[in-house]
């Protein structure tokens, strides 16, 4: 059985700049997309630049593969060096190359991460070959032995990105798996809120992945106490809506209850590129192991603190073991 994770695959070229001064005020802590012309600008400009294989949903699913789960990848790659690197990599994290696409005529996506010393990341985005992802490029045999698929809410930048989540989710419900999406960014919320409302009001999501600022804008609420009571009504058509809130945790609603888990310190933060992505993975670690929400909350907020303190959104492969030993710290042997 395995976990299938759909989403845009980008390199990372991840860069520490020490002076916020060169971000704009407003592109702070965002992901904006561009273009190919500026991709190849910026990494010019890019110094000490470590690269990383990226997108969220991959972030999220190799996370989950060091937790000892199978997964399978699907994303789009171009035939260039970065797409060689993207297929090279995936090994690493021991997920087989056979959910990746090749588009032989368009550039592998990637994005220029400008890491800031608060631990900020701000994000310029080339979605390449990854944005030419159709639903014909899934094949019906990832939808057989799973437990579920998760997709990254950048998937509706896609042009065919509707209709790639409605027939994955469609084709993994027939296979009686569970469906989980993130919301992914505030600007994705605000182009594709009536999308995600078609999902939600068909009762097509298991579990919904947000951080604070993008549930709000979701369902455009400026208060907590207001976006609160707003999550809990629609809990009759999620199972489970997770929100993080960074320093002052997280909460799930799952049957009109609220449980709420505290953040786990962390001193010397790197790079929070990851937080959220790694947050997912340990959340759907423990939901496979069947723990109820807070102890899923206790796994996710421990892998995203882990995330944290490394370069980029992946875990270091060499500390496998300790990893281990912190999650199965909190799950029920079964």
């Amino acid at each position: 059985m395995h976990t299938l994770f759909i989403g845009n695959a980008i390199v990372d070229l991840i860069s520490h700049i020490n002076y916020e001064k060169l971000l704009h005020p407003d592109d702070k802590g965002k992901m904006k997309i561009i273009t190919l012309k500026d991709a190849e600008r910026l990494q010019l400009k890019v110094t000490d630049k470590n690269i990383i294989i990226g997108g969220s949903a991959n972030n999220s699913a190799c996370g989950l593969s060091i937790m000892d789960e199978e997964v399978c990848f699907v994303g789009k790659i171009g035939n260039d060096k970065f797409g060689e690197i993207y297929k090279r990599k995936l090994k690493d994290f021991n997920i087989a190359d056979d959910g990746i696409v090749l588009d032989k005529y368009t550039n592998t996506g990637r994005s220029i991460i400008y890491v800031t010393p608060d631990g900020e990341r701000t994000m310029n985005t080339y979605l390449g070959a990854s944005i030419q992802l159709t639903s014909n490029d899934i094949k019906d045999k990832v939808f057989k032995n799973l437990n579920g698929t998760f997709i990254e809410g950048y998937v509706y930048y896609l042009d065919d990105g509707k209709n790639i989540i409605e027939r994955s989710f469609r084709k993994t419900e027939e296979n009686n798996g569970f469906t989980a999406i993130s919301l992914s960014d505030v600007n994705c919320v605000e182009q594709f809120r009536s999308d995600f409302f078609d999902l939600i009001y068909g009762n097509k999501i298991t579990l919904l992945f947000g951080n604070k600022a993008e549930m709000m804008c979701l369902f455009e609420v400026d208060t907590e106490v207001n976006l609160l009571k707003k999550m809990t009504d629609h809990s009759e058509n999620i199972d489970s809506l997770i929100m993080t809130s960074g320093n002052n945790g997280a909460t799930v609603i799952n049957n009109n209850k609220i449980y709420n888990e505290n953040s786990i310190k962390v001193e010397n933060i790197l790079d929070t590129t990851g937080a959220g992505d790694l947050f997912v993975s340990g959340y759907i670690k423990a939901y496979l192991n069947g723990e109820k929400p807070d102890i899923c909350l206790k796994c996710a907020n421990y892998l995203a603190s882990q995330i944290i303190t490394v370069d980029g959104g992946k875990l270091d492969v060499k500390k496998i073991k300790e990893y281990h030993e912190g999650i199965y710290s909190f799950l029920r042997e079964i």
